[in-house]
C-alpha cells in the first residue's frame, strides 16, 4: 500500500523551477513583476531588496529540491557568482557616475577660469575690436597660393587678405581695412582660408580666432565659450593668455 505522504517528483521540480505557478499567472522571479515588466537593479537600494529576495528563493529551492535530483554544489554556486557580478557592475557604474561629476565641475572651473583672458582657439569666426584683429591658421602642407576671405555677417566677402602658403602655423593681423579701404565695423566676421598647392588641388588647412572669453555655457555635457558674440567649444581652446600680446 502505498504511503499519501510520498512527494510527487514532477510537482516538486516544477515548484521549484519556477515552471507552474500556484495561482495560475506566470512565474515570477526576483527582479521581475507578474505582470511581466521588469523592476531592474538601479541602484543599492534595489540591489539590497532583490538580494533579499535572491537568498529567499534559494532557501525555498534547498529546502523543497527534488530528493531525487537534488541541486548540484556547482548551480548553487553558478547562481551566486552571478548576483555577484551584477553587484560589482552596478557599483563600477557609480563610481563612473561620481568621476563624470567631477570631471563636470573640472570643466566649468577651467572655463571660469578663462573668462577675461585672451584665447587662440579653433574656429571660422572672430571679433574684430578697435580696428585690429589678429587671426591664425595652419596648413597641413605647402601651398601654391594661400588667402583668408573675410565676411561680414551679411556673407559678404569685404577683404581678401594673402597669406604665406608654407606648412605649419602662422599668425596674421588684419587692420580691419575692406578691399576698398573702408573701414569696417567692429563686430564678428567670418574667416576661410583658401589654399591650393601646384596641381590646383585643394590643401587642408584650419583658422583660429584670438579673442578675449566673455562668458560660457554648458550644453550637452559640452562647454561652449562665448569670445564676444559668437561660441567656440573649450576643447578648441590651442592656447591660453593674460595678454594676447604674449
Amino acid at each position: 500500500m502505498e504511503s499519501n505522504n510520498i512527494v510527487n517528483p514532477n510537482i516538486a521540480r516544477q515548484n521549484v523551477q519556477g515552471g507552474t505557478s500556484t495561482d495560475g499567472n506566470s512565474p515570477t522571479t526576483p527582479g521581475s513583476k507578474k505582470d511581466g515588466s521588469n523592476i531592474g537593479l538601479n541602484g543599492s537600494k534595489s540591489l539590497a531588496e532583490d538580494f533579499d529576495s535572491f537568498l529567499n528563493l534559494l532557501t525555498s529551492q534547498l529546502k523543497n529540491q527534488d530528493p531525487l535530483d537534488p541541486m548540484k554544489s556547482q548551480e548553487f554556486t553558478n547562481q551566486l557568482v552571478k548576483f555577484s557580478e551584477v553587484e560589482q557592475t552596478i557599483k563600477t557604474n557609480d563610481k563612473l557616475d561620481e568621476l563624470l561629476a567631477l570631471q563636470g565641475d573640472s570643466k566649468t572651473n577651467a572655463a571660469l577660469s578663462m573668462i577675461g583672458k585672451n584665447v587662440e582657439a579653433e574656429a571660422n569666426q572672430f571679433r574684430l575690436t578697435g580696428d585690429a584683429a589678429k587671426i591664425s591658421y595652419e596648413l597641413e602642407n605647402d601651398a601654391q597660393n594661400a588667402t583668408i576671405q573675410i565676411a561680414n555677417s551679411d556673407g559678404n566677402v569685404v577683404k581678401s587678405l594673402n597669406v604665406s602658403p608654407q606648412a605649419g602655423e602662422h599668425t596674421v593681423t588684419w587692420n580691419g581695412e575692406s578691399n576698398d579701404g573702408q573701414d569696417m565695423d567692429d563686430g564678428v566676421y567670418t574667416m576661410q582660408l583658401l589654399a591650393v598647392d601646384s596641381q590646383n588641388q585643394t590643401v587642408k588647412g584650419s583658422t583660429f580666432a584670438h579673442n578675449a572669453v566673455t562668458g560660457f555655457e554648458e550644453r550637452d555635457g559640452t562647454v561652449q565659450l562665448d569670445l564676444g558674440g559668437f561660441e567656440v567649444p573649450m576643447d578648441k581652446v590651442k592656447a591660453v593668455r593674460a595678454d594676447d600680446d604674449a
